[in-house]
Order: C-alpha cells, then sequence, then structure tokens
C-alpha cells in the first residue's frame, strides 16, 4: 500500500514542510496534517470541518480510508503501534519503548517518521522500507533520545538493556514529599466531577430519557472494522454485527413492542437519525433507552451501519432544553425472518438455580486411571458474560468469521456460546456453553466414520481426514458444540 495521491501535486510532506517553515503556498499557507483519527465523523455533518479542509492542503494520517480522508488532498497509511518505533512516558515519568515486532505488511507510515520527515532538510520521507539497514529513522531519534536523558558511560549496553527490560528507570520523576501528596490528594477532591447524563435538564412530559454509552464490543468505534468484536454478542442484548438498545419490558409494549422478540427502531432529530435493534431487557428503567456510540460512517467490514452512528444523535439532543425524545419520534418494525444475528436472553431462573445441590458426576472411562486425563472446570458462579473466552477461543483456533448474514441464519462457527438468563427483577446470570469433554461422549457414538474419538487422556479428539459432514456430531451434542467451517 502506497500513499493515495488525490490530483498531481508534488511530495505532500515537502508543501507541508514549507508551510511549517513559514513559506506561505498557493492557498494562504495553509497546511494542515491530520493524525490517526476521523474528525470529520466525530464533528458531525454540521461543523463544517468538511468544508474547511476542502479549502486548504490538507494531509491525512490513517489506518483506514474514512470520512476525514476522503475530503483530505493527501492519505497516508498509517502503521500499526506494533510495526512502529516510539517513545513514550508512563505516569511515573519512565521512558517506555515502543518496539516493532514485525516490518509494516503494508507500507504503513508512523506519525514519528512523517515528523522525521518535516524535521529533516530535503523533506524526504524515509521509513523501514525504504531504510538500506530496514531501521526506521525513528529508531536513531529513540536511541540519540536515550543516551541524551540516561547518558549512560557504555552506550550499546545500555541501550540493549533498555529495550531488554522496555523502560528506562533513571528518566522517572522525583517523587513528592508527603505535604505534597497531601495537597495534591485534596485538590483533586475538591475537583467538581464533570456533568454527564441530561446536564441537569429535567424531562419534558412523556419524553423518554436517552443514555448514549461506547458500545461493549467496539467501544467508541475504533474497533468497528475488527471482524472478531462485530461478530461477537453483546453481553446483554445478544446482538451481532449492528448498533442494539435497551429498553425495560415496559417501555417496549409502549413503543410497540410484542412478546415475539426484538424489533428494528428508527431514532429522528431535526438533521439526523439512528437506526438501531430495540431489546427489551429486565432491569432497565422505565422510560429509559440506553444508546451505543461507535457505529455508524465508513466501514467497508461490516454492512448496513451508516445509519447508526449515536454521535450525531447525541449532538443535537444536547441542543434541546430536556435530554430525551419523544415517542412520537421513535418509529419501529418486526424484523423480518433471519435477517439480524441475535442471540436474545431468556427471562427464566438460570438452569443451575433450579436443582441446586452437589453435582453429579460421571464414571471415568476405562483405562483413566493409568493416564492423567485432561479437564476444564468452569465457575459459573463467577462468569460475568465478559465474552473474552469466545474471543480467545476464536483466536486459538483458526475460527472464521462469517458475517451478518451467515450469522443471521444460524451459521456461527463459535465453538463456545454464552447463554444469558434474566429474573423478572434483572438479575443477569451468564452460563459460558462449551464442548464439555464428555467421559462417554454422544459425538462419537454416532459418527459413522469414526472422525470424533476419545483418547486415553480424556479428549475428545477429531480426526479431520475422515470426517466428511453428516454432522451426525451436531444433532446428538446435547450443547450445541460442534461447528462446521468447511
Amino acid at each position: 500500500m502506497h500513499p493515495v495521491v488525490k490530483g498531481s501535486a508534488p511530495n505532500p510532506l515537502w508543501r507541508a514542510g514549507r508551510s511549517c517553515s513559514g513559506h506561505p503556498g498557493e492557498k494562504g499557507g495553509n497546511r494542515f496534517l491530520l493524525d490517526a483519527g476521523n474528525p470529520v465523523l466525530d464533528s458531525g455533518r454540521s461543523s463544517g470541518l468538511s468544508e474547511a479542509l476542502n479549502k486548504v492542503e490538507s494531509i491525512h494520517l490513517g489506518m483506514y480510508e474514512d470520512e476525514t480522508s476522503r475530503v483530505c488532498r493527501w492519505h497516508l497509511p498509517a502503521a500499526h503501534f506494533l510495526e512502529s518505533w516510539g517513545v513514550e512516558r508512563d505516569y511515573q515519568g519512565r521512558f517506555c519503548y515502543r518496539q516493532p515486532v514485525i516490518l509494516p505488511l503494508y507500507g504503513g507510515i508512523s506519525p514519528e517518521e512523517v515528523l522525521s520527515g518535516l524535521l529533516s532538510s530535503k523533506g524526504h520521507l524515509s521509513t523501514a522500507d525504504n531504510s538500506p539497514t530496514h531501521l526506521s529513522p525513528v529508531y536513531h531519534r529513540a536511541r540519540k533520545c536515550f543516551e541524551r536523558a540516561v547518558n549512560p558511560e557504555n552506550k550499546t549496553a545500555a541501550w540493549a538493556q533498555a529495550l531488554q527490560r522496555g523502560y528506562s528507570e533513571e528518566t522517572a520523576y522525583a517523587p513528592l514529599f508527603p505535604q505534597e501528596e497531601t495537597a495534591l490528594g485534596t485538590a483533586m477532591m475538591q475537583t467538581p466531577a464533570a456533568p454527564f447524563g441530561g446536564h441537569g435538564k429535567k424531562l419534558g412530559t412523556g419524553m423518554l430519557e436517552l443514555q448514549f454509552r461506547a458500545d461493549y464490543s467496539i467501544g467508541d468505534g475504533r474497533w468497528k472494522r475488527n471482524a472478531w468484536m462485530q461478530e461477537c454478542p453483546d453481553p446483554i442484548t445478544g446482538v451481532s454485527w449492528a448498533a442494539s438498545a435497551q429498553v425495560s419490558p415496559a417501555t417496549f409494549l409502549r413503543l410497540g413492542g410484542s412478546d415475539s422478540g426484538p424489533m428494528h427502531c428508527t431514532l429522528t432529530a431535526p438533521s439526523t437519525q439512528m437506526e438501531v435493534i430495540l431489546c427489551p431487557i429486565p432491569g432497565v428503567a422505565d422510560n429509559l433507552i440506553i444508546l451505543p456510540l461507535g457505529y455508524g460512517g465508513i466501514n467497508h467490514v461490516a454492512e448496513r451501519q451508516e445509519n447508526s452512528g449515536g454521535y450525531d444523535l447525541r449532538r443535537q439532543v444536547e441542543k434541546t432544553e430536556a435530554y430525551g425524545i419523544a415517542p412520537e419520534q421513535i418509529a419501529s418494525s418486526a424484523l423480518r425472518e433471519r435477517t439480524e444475528a441475535i442471540q436474545s436472553p431468556v427471562v427464566q431462573p438460570a438452569p443451575f438455580s433450579l436443582h441446586p445441590g452437589p453435582s453429579r458426576l460421571p464414571p471415568p472411562p476405562p483405562g483413566a486411571d493409568a493416564v492423567y486425563q485432561w479437564k476444564m472446570a468452569i465457575d459459573t458462579s463467577r462468569c460475568i458474560g465478559c465474552n473474552a473466552c469466545m474471543i480467545a477461543c476464536r483466536a486459538e483456533n483458526n475460527i472464521p468469521v462469517v458475517g451478518r448474514d451467515q450469522m443471521a441464519r444460524g451459521r456461527a462457527l463459535d465453538w463456545i456460546r454464552i447463554d444469558r438468563y434474566f429474573t423478572e427483577e434483572g438479575t443477569l446470570t451468564s452460563i459460558p456453553v462449551a464442548c464439555q469433554q464428555c467421559g462417554r461422549a454422544p459425538c462419537e457414538s454416532v459418527c459413522p466414520v469414526n472422525a470424533t474419538v476419545h483418547t486415553a487422556e480424556g479428549l475428545n479428539a477429531m480426526v479431520y481426514a475422515r470426517c466428511w459432514g453428516t454432522r451426525y456430531c451436531a444433532t446428538n451434542c446435547p450443547y450445541k458444540a460442534r461447528r462446521f467451517n468447511f
């Protein structure tokens, strides 16, 4: 991947360097170098930032093509932080050294390399890819920064030790005196908390309060191009590949819902709208809608999310007198069958709570006393449904991503899932369900080609060369932990 050039012009770094050194250019001398980020999307359509960037010579450094890169004249592919050198400082003041684990895969450029090119006399962009020694110029600048700050006797040995340790203790800040720590703690306690929610505004009669929260899987939007996170179900609503909103069952019925399950919902503001999947969740306060942030905008990984951006809606709501929305501004419709990937929670007590008492372990298989046995125990009383095990399992076993449409058809390939049970009061119990490595596994007895076998160490092994996909094992598995990806 090379820098995307829009139009014919000299080297963008050379032109930006001219502006930084005080030489005006053709368009009034305005040059903007934008680091990784998407300020055009974050600022909203009504901010006028797109029009302003179109009038100046602008350079965008980012890992993806997005709204900001499309309005800038130049777009440079940014390197991942695991592909670049750098020096950062932790809260103790120690220099921490960012070291690449691999050369840039797609010709990425780090912000430090761009600044290094601007500081050079010729404005030449030098990276690890075009360097004869495959060392980025940032490496030499980081080493020089270390030597000036630490000033060791044996610079080579001290630099190697600092890289091995990852930080330099010599650059730490001086410790505070006890009276300084006391004064700092007192000042922090006296600092007023930042306002949130409706900023003290009162809801109007019949209005619904809105709460905007970062999405659990994609955060504030920084992970929306990660297909693993998109396919990971929401730990509360169970929705994948889409923005999901939470309301109480009573509010869900008020907005036109029924007992059939979630529905498609569109929230409309004066100049924007947001499409979500509305899910009834026990425990949510009445007349409250919890909306996720992070969706919307250009995303080549996920489809049908362009109108699910929450930032524009939040901006519009903040301008109103009440931090809420009228029910008339919400349009709901039933979901068409097999169009959305939803693993809805069940409103009933968890199965383990129905039959308390000691569990009955199956008898060990023959010969188990002679060989050690592999087992995994899950303490279901501690599970919070964070889905970390699902992502770890996907990474460990190279499980492919199937996408939104295949998930909606029930063709998820995860080898583990999290079942969620709600009580009427809103208490949530998460039960992880995976392959149980059964002592007498029902999947082994039904395989016609003996592809699923039981090892002497108590594991359910799979001979992939024998399997021809009858799926008898999946049919006979009470946990539904068998998946096929061929």
